[in-house]
């Protein structure tokens, strides 16, 4: 086993409020934090995995997604090598604003960049019969939006 250390830088984005912080503080520390406190510009978080090939730590920039830190955006998102695009199962918004942030990455990084779309707060479809009903088209909706780009939607809770 080597004592390098091998680092991505692993991009984070989507609409705010949707779970982005909430879900890689709760892989940092194995807590679930109810607080939201909006994130500014960008939050640099590291996740370390620890494999029988040595240490890799993704450098996971947690990018804000009020609109009002757009301009911003561009210079964080250079030199990425994946992102996660993360939507909230009980806000339609968020659904349109991954479309978009989908098609700016492409328009970055071409086919080059993986891609995984998070579809968070999984947890609330199930429970609330509100959510579960639209959620089925929702996730209809987002594939068939991610299958030209040969993308993963995949569904989870920060809980």
């Amino acid at each position: 086993m080597s004592d390098n250390i091998i680092q991505y830088k692993l991009l984070i984005v989507g609409s705010g409020g949707c779970g982005k912080t909430t879900y890689v503080r709760r892989h940092q520390s194995g807590q679930f934090e109810k607080k939201y406190i909006p994130t500014i510009g960008a939050e640099v978080l590291p996740l370390t995995f620890y494999t029988n090939q040595g240490t890799i730590t993704l450098n996971t920039w947690d990018c804000a997604g009020q609109e009002k830190f757009g301009v911003l955006k561009d210079g964080y998102y250079l030199g990425s090598n994946a992102a996660i695009v993360m939507c909230d199962i009980t806000s339609n918004h968020s659904f349109t604003e991954a479309v978009s942030y989908i098609k700016k990455l492409r328009d970055m990084f071409g086919a080059a960049l993986p891609i995984v779309v998070a579809v968070n707060k999984y947890d609330i479809a199930v429970t609330d019969p509100t959510v579960n009903k639209s959620f089925v088209q929702k996730i209809h909706n987002l594939k068939e939006e991610t299958k030209e780009h040969n993308m993963e939607v995949i569904l989870v809770s920060s809980k």
